[in-house]
């Protein structure tokens, strides 16, 4: 099945350029463990090199991270600032020989973490001007980061990219476009994407249908909600306990309790036949 990709506003796909190549070339820059290398890129390392000290975000008398520990703790943790990123992406890209992508991109996704998407884009496109090559990793941050400022089909224009590439989307690519179309009220497209995925050889997980569950509740489609729940045992997946959370308040709050006793009795009696399964 051919997958039709929407079109996309050529501001932003004009930002992604990088040229197609065989898949095993391209699979060979797929993310890699943080190297030992990356300890030495300390900031007083950098400092004993250079010389002059680059602005400093935070104040004089804390002490300053070291850029290990920024990108491994601060950054995973979400607990930064644009300011003080702005700082280390500064630092990296003028670091020689340069850190490996991998730094790069937990900036990146810091970033989505705290919402400053339009910085995402701004730094990407300041990575790629100096020659630096973006890895698989970085495109699902760029899908991740399109879709959470509303721009679904740029999203597409990245998942384009990536099979141009030669590269193979995985669930998480999917699982964001996914929830995008969601977030957007377009819940027809995001149920398509299941045959989308399964004709590019990425089998939809729980993940996935939860998410369509959710949105079609939070529509007030119960009936196909159940279907979606119906479908998703028929594939294989097993609803967890995030599946019938959301089915049964999804029918608590249209009033019918019921239905909802039903599936919670069905609920326990999934859970204790997988605990007997286990024993």
């Amino acid at each position: 099945m051919m997958l039709v990709l929407p079109p996309s506003s050529t501001a932003f796909t004009t930002a992604l350029p990088f040229p197609a190549s065989p898949l095993a070339s391209k699979l060979s820059t797929l993310p890699r463990p943080f190297p030992s290398s990356l300890k030495l890129f300390t900031l007083a390392a950098y400092l004993d090199r250079r010389g002059t000290p680059p602005p400093n975000p935070k104040s004089s008398s804390q002490p300053q991270d070291s850029l290990d520990q920024f990108l491994k703790i601060r950054c995973k943790s979400g607990d930064i600032t644009l300011d003080e990123a702005t700082h280390f992406f500064d630092l990296m890209i003028r670091m020689q020989p340069s850190p490996p992508v991998a730094g790069f991109n937990v900036i990146l996704a810091a970033l989505v973490k705290i919402r400053r998407y339009d910085h995402v884009i701004l730094f990407y496109k300041r990575w790629v001007s100096l020659g630096l090559s973006p890895n698989f990793r970085t495109f699902n941050i760029l899908v991740d980061c399109c879709c959470s400022m509303a721009r679904v089909r740029d999203g597409f224009a990245v998942l384009g990219r990536i099979l141009r590439a030669g590269c193979w989307p995985n669930d998480v690519t999917f699982n964001t476009l996914v929830r995008g179309l969601c977030v957007n009220n377009k819940l027809g497209e995001a149920a398509g994407m299941l045959r989308k995925m399964v004709a590019l050889g990425c089998l939809p997980d729980s993940f996935t249908y939860n998410i369509l569950i959710h949105a079609l509740c939070r529509q007030g489609s119960m009936e196909e909600a159940n279907a979606m729940l119906e479908l998703m045992i028929r594939r294989g997946q097993q609803p967890d306990i995030v599946t019938y959370n959301t089915l049964v308040d999804g029918l608590c709050k249209r009033g019918r309790m019921e239905e909802a006793n039903a599936l919670l009795d069905k609920c326990i009696i999934r859970v204790n036949v997988s605990k007997r399964s286990e024993a």
